[in-house]
């Protein structure tokens, strides 16, 4: 409930004159008062209970979005990991080549043409 209106229900207890004097509430006044501040009770805890709803459907959501981010890293790490591997793989391959490479050039080093 805004909180002009709770201000309007509950100064509706608060009676004075129209000069500003203070003058005793009226029972009846005073029952429309607790009525009207029931019902702003009653609105308050509605919409409290639609808050609360509405964070366990946030809550929800985002325990799903953290599932997916931490699916996603686990597939982003092993991509990493693979990526390493095949790096490490293609360097041990180069290695061999320049292994061949360097024999292969010192034998046609000592045969003499």
């Amino acid at each position: 409930a805004p909180p002009s209106r709770l201000s309007r229900r509950a100064s509706a207890a608060m009676m004075t004159t129209p000069e500003g004097e203070f003058s005793p509430p009226r029972v009846e006044d005073l029952g429309a008062a607790v009525e009207a501040l029931q019902s702003d009770l009653e609105d308050v805890e509605q919409e409290l209970a639609e808050a609360r709803t509405e964070l366990v459907s946030v809550k929800e959501d985002l325990a799903r979005k953290e599932a997916e981010l931490l699916e996603r890293t686990k597939e982003n790490q092993l991509q990493r990991w693979n990526l390493v591997t095949s790096a490490a793989e293609l360097a041990e391959e180069r290695d061999e080549a320049r292994k061949k490479e360097h024999y292969i050039v010192t034998l046609a080093a000592q045969v003499k043409p």
